[in-house]
């Protein structure tokens, strides 16, 4: 019987871990860029609030299977290369950063996002928005 508890314990902890790794919250942590280390198995990454980042390396997401990115208020002048992501990413949060606009063909190669947050006064295109996000 203590064997199926121990064996039950380690089960729970196993998936506790693959849990606490799938979000990672980096909200107001004064970073300037983007760290190093994001583990892959990232499906919620959260760099909002009080963070300072002006711009995201091309390539720092590579191998994740990320689905929600939430980059608010932060310094953000253009929308970040995500090719890594095109086919995990379903929700883009950019709202609150220095993007002055966003054009459609940016972000037409992000095949599953059904949500950008940004102020729609920001997106300019020749196709409505929701032409990409359906």
């Amino acid at each position: 019987m203590e064997i199926r508890r121990l064996l039950w314990l380690l089960v729970c902890l196993a998936n506790f871990e693959e849990r606490l790794c799938g979000n990672v919250n980096l909200s107001g942590k004064s970073l300037t860029s983007l760290p190093d280390d994001i583990v892959q198995n990232v499906t919620h990454l959260y760099l909002n609030d009080e963070n300072d980042i002006t711009s995201i390396e091309s390539g720092c997401f590579k191998g994740t299977n990320l689905n929600w990115l939430r980059l608010s208020s932060n310094e953000l002048t253009s929308i970040p290369d995500l090719h890594e992501v095109s086919t995990t990413l379903t929700i883009l949060n950019v709202d609150s950063n220095e993007i002055a606009t966003i054009a459609v063909e940016e972000l037409s190669y992000l095949i599953k996002l059904i949500s950008i947050q940004q102020p729609p006064h920001n997106i300019a295109g020749h196709r409505p928005v929701h032409a990409i996000i359906e």
